[in-house]
C-alpha cells in the first residue's frame, strides 16, 4: 500500500506517469490504471492520507469474484464421505474413484480427483515426524488382514497371521507368516540360572510350541551363554536345538536406555 500512496502523492505533485513509474518501480500501464481509478472516484490526496491500508486495498485492489465451478462444489461435499469409505478394509483409491465417477459422470478425471482427495486427507489427518535413535526401539505387531498359504500339491488354502517387526531408525523390516497370534513372550530370559523344575517346564513348553506357535524370547544374555543358563547339558541341547536353529534373531546394540535415563535425571537435578 505504501507504493500506491507514493504514486498518488507524486501525481498530486504534478509528476507524469513515466516519472512515477521509474520512481516507484510500478509498471507504467499499472500506474495509469491506478491514476484512472483515483480520478474516477473523485478522491483527493487528503482522502487517501486519512484512510487505512485495508480501505486503500479495497479501493485499488478489489477482490476478484470467485468463480463457482459445479463439479468442485460437488466433490467438496462428497470428500468426507469418500474418506470414510476409503478407511474400510479392502477399499482402494481406485475403487473410491469408480464410486465417485458413477455418481458424478461429468466430474474430475482420475488424476485430478486423486490430487484433491490426497489434499483433503492431508488436511484432515495431519502427520508428525518422530525421530528415532539407532537401535532404540523395535516396533512389532500383527497386520489386521489375514493372508492365505496355498498347498501346491492339494490346492488347500490355510489362513495365516502376518507378523511384522520394524526398527524405527533404519526402517529395516521383518515379516513372517504364522499360524495364529497365539504368541508366547519370555521376557528377560536368563536373568538367573534355571533349576531342575524350570528346565523341565521350559522343555515341555518349547516342545509343545515347536513348529506350531510363535515364541518370542527377549534376553540381555548373549545366546552363546544360554547353554550355561539352562544348566543340565542334555536338556540344554534339546531346548536350544528347538529354539536357536529355526529362529529369527534380532540383536540390538548400544548402551542401556535405563542407564541413559538415570544419567539424564541426575544431570537435571
Amino acid at each position: 500500500m505504501y507504493k500506491i500512496r507514493q504514486l498518488i502523492r507524486l501525481y498530486a505533485d504534478g509528476r507524469g506517469s513515466k516519472f512515477i513509474s521509474s520512481t516507484t518501480g510500478i509498471a507504467r500501464n499499472t500506474v495509469k490504471k491506478y491514476l484512472v481509478q483515483f480520478v474516477t472516484l473523485g478522491l483527493s490526496l487528503q482522502d487517501i492520507e486519512k484512510i487505512t491500508d485495508g480501505q486503500l486495498a479495497s479501493i485499488f485492489l478489489p477482490e476478484k469474484p470467485v468463480e463457482v465451478i459445479p463439479r468442485v462444489v460437488q466433490l467438496e461435499k462428497m470428500l468426507p464421505e469418500l474418506v470414510v469409505m476409503l478407511r474400510r478394509r479392502g477399499i482402494t483409491k481406485s475403487m473410491v474413484y469408480e464410486h465417485y465417477a458413477k455418481r458424478c459422470p461429468d466430474g474430475f478425471k482420475h488424476a485430478a480427483f486423486g490430487e484433491r482427495l490426497n489434499a483433503y486427507i492431508g488436511m484432515t489427518k495431519p502427520s508428525m515426524r518422530v525421530p528415532h535413535k539407532v537401535g532404540d526401539k523395535l516396533f512389532i505387531d500383527f497386520t489386521g488382514k489375514k493372508l492365505q498359504i496355498v498347498d501346491k500339491q492339494t490346492g488347500e488354502t490355510t489362513d495365516v497371521e502376518v507378523f511384522v517387526a520394524i526398527l524405527g531408525c533404519s526402517q529395516q523390516t521383518f515379516v513372517m507368516a504364522v499360524a495364529s497370534q497365539d504368541a508366547l513372550i519370555l521376557d528377560d530370559f536368563g536373568v538367573q540360572p534355571l533349576d531342575n523344575q524350570s528346565r523341565s517346564l521350559l522343555l515341555d513348553i518349547i516342545e509343545d510350541r515347536h513348529g506350531k506357535r510363535s515364541t518370542i524370547i527377549t534376553s540381555q544374555v548373549p545366546v552363546k551363554k544360554w547353554h550355561e543358563v539352562i544348566g543340565e547339558e542334555t536338556l540344554a541341547d534339546a531346548i536350544l536345538d528347538r529354539i536357536v536353529h529355526q529362529s529369527i534373531r534380532i540383536e540390538l546394540y548400544g548402551e542401556s536406555l535405563r542407564k541413559k535415563q538415570r544419567t539424564g535425571i541426575g544431570k537435571s537435578e
